[in-house]
């Protein structure tokens, strides 16, 4: 399963934000394609009821503020958009 380019982007974006070097963007980008890989269907199904409580959490947060941690963008914002993305 290849990473959409909306995700590789807002990774780069995150990367740029907290100062990764190219090779170990490219490290971190072939680990997440790695564990991407070795997640089976009966594993997603097992874990889907915990994600889905985890994204009514996030739901909730997000309807009470524009921020993940408070009143400006964070690192919290720019790391869970590719969690998102993939959830797509």
């Amino acid at each position: 399963m290849a990473l959409s380019s909306e995700a590789l982007t807002t990774y780069a974006t995150a990367r740029d934000v907290i100062g990764l070097g190219h090779d170990d963007a490219q490290a971190a980008q072939s680990h997440i394609e790695r564990i991407i890989n070795a997640v089976s269907e009966a594993m997603v199904k097992a874990a889907w009821p915990k994600v889905e409580y985890q994204l009514s959490v996030l739901e909730q947060t997000l309807g009470k503020q524009a921020y993940l941690a408070g009143g400006a963008l964070s690192l919290a914002d720019l790391l869970i958009r590719p969690v998102l993305d993939v959830l797509e």
